[in-house]
Parts: C-alpha cells; structure tokens; sequence
C-alpha cells in the first residue's frame, strides 16, 4: 500500500493496518533456523525476541532502519545516516485511555508511534509538527524484513515534545490569576460571594491587585453573585439568577419589592400538576457592569472565566473576553481609576431562591438563613398540592357518572379552571411572603455592600491611578 502524501487514515485503521503488516508479531526471516545467517548485515545473530531487534521498513521500500529495543528505551539508526538515535517514549493518551506511546526524537517532535499491540509507525518528517494518531496524517506502518545487529551507543537522544505555545490570552489569564484574591491572599472561589470575606479583601488588598473594566468588557459581564466553584466542584445553576420569562412591564426602580430590582415572582399553576413560584424579570432588566467599575479579580476559573468582584461588593463574570482578544484592550486594567469616574454603587442587586441556596452551599450566608427562604418557596408547593387534593376528589366524583363523554369532559375542564383559580387565590399569600422576605435579604446585603464600597473608597483614595 504505497504512501500518499494526503492520505488521512483514522487511528483505528492505521492500526488495523499495522497489524496487517506485521507491527512485530511475525518476520519473513528464518531466525529459528540456528544456520540461518540472513538479516541486514548477513552476520549471525544471537537469539533475542524479534520485537527487540531487527530491520523494519515502510510498505513502498522507501524508508528503512535498524530497531533495537533490547534497553531502556529504543534506539534506531535509519539506512543512509550515520546517528543512533534513543527515542523518548511518550504516553498517549485518548479521553484517558491509552492508545501506546510516542517515541519522540531529539527535536522533541512525534519521530514514530508504538501502538498498545507492538504496531509501529514511521511519521514522516515533514508531518511531524501536527503529527496525530486520529488522523494519521504521514504514518507510514513499519514491517519487520530482517535481523540486523544490535545498535552501538546513541549519539543523539530524544527528549519530551516541548508543550505548545501559550496564546497571548492565556498569559494574560495567567497574569491575572497572579494578582487574583485567590493567589494572593489564598481566599476560596466561594468566599467571592461572602460580603464579610470580600470586605476583607478589601482591607487587605496590595494597591498592584485593584484592576476595573473598561467599557468593551463591561458589556460581556453577567451578574454572578453567587459562586458555582463550590469546594473545588462546579454546581451549575448556583451562581446567576434564573429567569424564567420576561415581563411587558417595564423595570421602574420605584416599585415595591422585588420589581424594584427588576424582577417578579410568578405563580401560574397549572391543574394536577407540581408547582413552583417561577422567577420573571422586567423589561430592560438587567442593566449590566457599569464601564471602568473598579474591584479586585477574585480568581480566574479554567483559565478563562474572570471572577470580579467591585469594589461595592457586586460580584461579576466575565466568560468570553478570551475569544476575541487584544492585548491593548485587556478585559481589565490596572488601577482603580480616578474616583470622579467610578460608576455609582449597587447597579444590580438581583437576588432568587436559587442564588440564596448556592451562597449557602458556599457558606457565604448562615444555612438558616437560607433554610428560611426555602421553606416559604416549599410552602407554596404544599399549598398548591392541597388545593390539587380537593379538586381531584371532585373530578374522581365526575368520571365515576355515567354521563357522556362530552358531558363529562366539559364538567373536568371545569374543574379544572375552578381549582387553578383557587390555587392562585388561596396561595397568593405565600408568593408575598416570599418576595417580602427575598426583598429584605437583598436589601440587607445591599447595606453591606454600601459600607464596604465606602471603606473601599476611602482607602483607595492614595492608590487611585
């Protein structure tokens, strides 16, 4: 099967194909044979296993080379040149599984491949700085032919493949996670969402740690006040608000409750079925990270995802600043600015069940506190199932009559009707309940945050740049 300069044989048949060949298992010699003095130099040899040791070439004739593997690590001398060269093994490695190994040349770059049956592979040379196992772009399978003897000491010897340039992001990412809260001043991802932790980030922050976001990033930012990287684990879901639907009514920051923050609860229960009060928000909710806010990075998640924390307590992510990067328009800048163009505090506040129950995983809020919130949003599930209990039993009365069909469909989409206004009405009570009480937690933090943007202003005051 002669080499094609843009052949792409997948993994799985190239090596299919390295077996076809031989890969080692079998020789066209006669080394059983104690007269047998055949092989690459025609001397006799002793009797080492033919996997160790032998000539192997490429199916078209055109590359050839003497294989000993008889130490530590291989060595080959490829016909016409004058090196032996000791290969550098390398794992490889598939979502975790091992497909063999590489044997890297004294560049560093993939010289052949030894598969997990003993299957051996020649890269050619001009391949080699993409060279890929799923591919198998310019792998040409090696076959055993002859013996040969036994190679001398390696006068060139490989070495790791140097890993890959980093992109300029990723040393900014680097250089972020540097000066982070988490570096410096060893605080866990969650803290970012404990205010009593950020204000002593704060406190104790170095003048070269304070960054703001200019105003191309400020536009990506998502408001996050809560941390999915809980113990080193991410729980999705946990960190941002969910929404699920939009209101018409426009976000008026003089209405009561939760609408002056620009959400609403939803209680729309739908007969028979487990219901839970649902989270809308208003039109032109939510408003986004002011341009040149000023804060602190409190970590860098995954090399991409920057966690920002400002000054006033809010936290914030930045998730896509890597993809369209440029190193004179850093997602942050150093400094916190002049404090005449530091945005106003408290731009979002935003808080539901959800995010209270992720800052008590995180132990960023008391467990009570949270338990709190949670039981009024369970209340709501049993009030509603009750209400369903009652509106069963009637319905059940409905099917047991031996009235038409029609008839009696009628009557259960009455039922129907009946008990999902019931439900909403006898309910209603608790859906106050819980934005009364979700109301007073944001406000509570909110006054938290005020007095650590304050503190924050004052100290940075003498390091403003």
């Amino acid at each position: 099967m002669p080499y094609q300069k843009h052949m792409r044989m997948p993994a799985f048949l190239l090596l299919a194909f390295l077996a076809a060949c031989g890969g080692g298992a079998t020789s066209p010699t006669t080394a059983d044979d104690p007269s047998s003095t055949g092989g690459a130099t025609g001397k006799a040899k002793d009797k080492v296993p033919e996997w160790k040791l032998g000539h192997w070439s490429s199916p078209d004739g055109l590359v050839g080379m003497v294989i000993d593997r008889n130490g530590a690590k291989p060595k080959i001398k490829i016909d016409g040149q004058k090196d032996v060269v000791e290969l550098h093994l390398e794992k490889h490695l598939d979502r975790g599984d091992s497909k063999g190994n590489w044997l890297n040349g004294p560049d560093g770059k993939h010289w052949m491949f030894l598969g997990e049956g003993g299957q051996l592979a020649f890269i050619k040379p001009e391949t080699r700085d993409n060279a890929e196992l799923r591919h198998a772009v310019g792998f040409l399978p090696m076959t055993r032919d002859a013996d040969a003897d036994a190679l001398g000491a390696a006068t060139q010897v490989g070495i790791a493949t140097p890993p890959p340039a980093k992109r300029p992001y990723q040393l900014h990412a680097e250089k972020l996670a540097g000066i982070s809260v988490t570096t410096r001043l060893r605080m866990k991802p969650e803290d970012s969402g404990n205010l009593a932790k950020v204000a002593e980030a704060m406190e104790k922050a170095t003048p070269d740690m304070f960054v703001r976001v200019p105003a191309k990033a400020s536009e990506k930012a998502t408001w996050a006040p809560a941390s999915e990287l809980i113990a080193g684990t991410i729980h999705s879901g946990y960190n941002t608000v969910t929404v699920q639907a939009i209101s018409d009514e426009p976000w008026d920051k003089t209405k009561p409750g939760l609408k002056r923050y620009g959400l609403e609860l939803r209680a729309k229960p739908t007969f028979g079925e487990p219901s839970r009060i649902r989270q809308g928000k208003l039109r032109g909710w939510p408003p986004g990270l002011p341009p040149n806010t000023p804060g602190l990075v409190w970590h860098v998640q995954d090399g991409t995802k920057i966690v920002f924390v400002a000054v006033d307590g809010g936290r914030w992510e930045l998730g896509d600043w890597y993809n369209d990067f440029d190193a004179k328009a850093p997602p942050v800048e150093a400094g916190t600015g002049p404090q005449s163009a530091w945005p106003a505090p408290l731009a979002s506040s935003a808080i539901d069940v959800g995010l209270v129950r992720g800052l008590a995983k995180g132990g960023a809020i008391p467990a009570k506190t949270a338990a709190d919130i949670e039981a009024i949003d369970d209340g709501w599930f049993e009030c509603v199932q009750k209400v369903w209990k009652e509106g069963r039993a009637e319905a059940d009365k409905i099917e047991a009559t031996q009235a038409p069909l029609n008839d009696k469909y009628g009557k259960l989409s009455g039922v129907a009707k009946k008990y999902e206004v019931k439900a909403e009405q006898t309910c209603a009570p608790i859906v106050k309940k819980l934005d009364e009480a979700l109301t007073r937690f944001i406000e509570a933090r909110d006054t938290e945050r005020k007095a650590i943007f304050d503190k924050a202003r004052a100290r940075t005051a003498s390091i403003a740049r």
